[in-house]
């Protein structure tokens, strides 16, 4: 099994392990490389929420695509694939867009750091890929 390793008894794809390191990194040099700005504020402290809005979309959006495997054990296991990470896009893009109403955040802002986090997210991404997977 070439994408994945075993802890105990759980199996673990190094695609999981890629995306929390890049989520974590991102994180740490978005606080470390940002000055102090609301722009930085408003990334830090609605940062773990859209992460978790895109986690919980993405396994559990296979209960609104496909209802029928509610009556089975299976849908536990399944994910909601790509549809999921649209929905969970769209939901955090929702969510973001209240808490700019709310925090008075203009929409030049706004998208910066939307456009920051992003950025910083893929090239962290594919930085780590290559890393992780020449060593497996």
């Amino acid at each position: 099994m070439f994408d994945a390793f075993q802890i105990g008894p759980f199996t673990v794809q190094y695609f999981y392990t890629i995306v929390l390191f890049t989520f974590l990194i991102t994180y740490y040099l978005i606080d470390v490389l940002l000055k102090e700005s609301t722009t930085k504020q408003f990334i830090i402290k609605h940062y773990w929420t859209v992460v978790l809005i895109l986690f919980f979309s993405y396994k559990f959006s296979i209960v609104l695509f496909r209802p029928e495997l509610l009556l089975t054990n299976q849908w536990i296991y399944f994910t909601g694939g790509q549809k999921g990470i649209y929905l969970g896009v769209v939901i955090s893009i929702v969510y973001l867009a209240v808490a700019v109403k709310k925090e008075h955040l203009s929409i030049k802002k706004f998208s910066i750091s939307i456009l920051i986090v992003i950025i910083s997210y893929i090239l962290l991404y594919h930085l780590i890929k290559i890393v992780v997977l020449s060593f497996v």
